[in-house]
């Protein structure tokens, strides 16, 4: 719930102690099972380690929120991109 963050209207899942092919293998895991469209995003750490995020697409970011919503406290909704009124 908490290892992941929302940017520029999209939500970026935190996977930085999985390999390029883990994060791979869960992206077509998330677009088979749940419809969910994601891609790779690469971070360079400060100690110039490379690792790998999941980029939900935006244009799956709805179909996210369906799945997950249920199961994040109201505290943690903002990593969704909901406001606090919602």
């Amino acid at each position: 719930m908490g290892d992941n963050y929302y940017s520029g209207n999209t939500v970026k899942l935190c996977t930085d102690n999985l390999s390029k092919e883990e994060v791979l293998n869960l992206i077509g895991i998330l677009e088979s099972k749940l419809s969910i469209k994601a891609s790779t995003n690469r971070r360079i750490k400060d100690n110039k380690d490379i690792v790998w995020m999941i980029k939900i697409s935006s244009l799956s970011l709805e179909n996210l929120k369906n799945w997950v919503i249920s199961y994040i406290i109201p505290d943690m909704l903002y990593k969704l991109g909901f406001k606090k009124h919602e």
